[in-house]
Protein backbone atom coordinates (compact mmCIF):
# COMPACT_ATOMS: atom_id res chain seq x y z
CA UNK A 1 0.00 0.00 0.00
CA UNK A 2 2.92 2.39 0.43
CA UNK A 3 3.45 2.58 -3.48
CA UNK A 4 -0.40 3.64 -3.53
CA UNK A 5 -1.59 7.82 -3.31
CA UNK A 6 -5.28 9.04 -2.55
CA UNK A 7 -6.36 11.61 -4.80
CA UNK A 8 -8.49 13.72 -2.99
CA UNK A 9 -10.02 14.87 -6.11
CA UNK A 10 -11.22 11.30 -7.76
CA UNK A 11 -14.36 10.20 -6.56
CA UNK A 12 -14.04 6.42 -7.45
CA UNK A 13 -14.06 5.26 -3.35
CA UNK A 14 -15.41 5.79 -0.25
CA UNK A 15 -13.31 6.40 2.78
CA UNK A 16 -14.65 4.16 5.78
CA UNK A 17 -12.14 4.67 7.89
CA UNK A 18 -8.69 6.70 8.86
CA UNK A 19 -6.88 4.69 11.08
CA UNK A 20 -3.88 6.67 12.62
CA UNK A 21 -0.82 5.45 14.10
CA UNK A 22 1.12 8.17 14.55
CA UNK A 23 3.41 8.92 11.52
CA UNK A 24 1.57 6.83 9.14
CA UNK A 25 -2.12 6.28 8.72
CA UNK A 26 -4.19 3.87 7.37
CA UNK A 27 -7.12 4.60 4.72
CA UNK A 28 -9.64 2.27 4.58
CA UNK A 29 -11.71 2.78 1.39
CA UNK A 30 -14.37 0.87 -0.41
CA UNK A 31 -14.87 0.94 -4.37
CA UNK A 32 -18.39 1.49 -6.40
CA UNK A 33 -18.64 -2.68 -6.33
CA UNK A 34 -18.44 -3.19 -2.88
CA UNK A 35 -14.18 -4.02 -2.78
CA UNK A 36 -12.00 -3.16 0.07
CA UNK A 37 -8.77 -0.99 -0.32
CA UNK A 38 -5.84 0.07 2.02
CA UNK A 39 -4.04 3.02 1.37
CA UNK A 40 -1.04 3.82 3.56
CA UNK A 41 -1.15 7.70 3.82
CA UNK A 42 1.98 9.70 5.36
CA UNK A 43 2.74 13.15 5.86
CA UNK A 44 0.18 15.81 7.50
CA UNK A 45 -2.90 15.34 5.11
CA UNK A 46 -5.60 12.55 6.00
CA UNK A 47 -8.18 11.42 4.07
CA UNK A 48 -11.76 11.94 6.23
CA UNK A 49 -14.56 9.46 6.91
CA UNK A 50 -17.21 9.68 4.39
CA UNK A 51 -14.86 11.37 1.67
CA UNK A 52 -15.05 10.26 -1.98
CA UNK A 53 -11.47 9.97 -3.12
CA UNK A 54 -9.29 8.44 -6.07
CA UNK A 55 -6.03 6.71 -6.71
CA UNK A 56 -2.80 7.12 -7.71
CA UNK A 57 0.14 5.21 -8.54
CA UNK A 58 3.18 5.76 -10.09
CA UNK A 59 3.32 4.37 -13.63
CA UNK A 60 7.26 2.46 -13.24
CA UNK A 61 5.66 0.68 -9.54
CA UNK A 62 3.25 -1.12 -11.13
CA UNK A 63 3.02 -4.65 -11.59
CA UNK A 64 1.18 -6.42 -14.36
CA UNK A 65 -0.29 -10.38 -14.00
CA UNK A 66 -1.57 -12.82 -16.52
CA UNK A 67 -4.78 -13.68 -15.25
CA UNK A 68 -4.76 -17.52 -16.52
CA UNK A 69 -1.33 -18.06 -15.33
CA UNK A 70 -0.26 -15.65 -12.77
CA UNK A 71 2.72 -14.84 -14.61
CA UNK A 72 4.48 -11.33 -13.82
CA UNK A 73 4.24 -9.50 -17.61
CA UNK A 74 5.80 -6.27 -15.46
Amino acid sequence: PEHIAIDPSGDVLSVDLTEALGGVSYAHLTTRGGHKVVVEERGDDRSDEGQRVGLRVEPHRVMVFDTGSGARLR
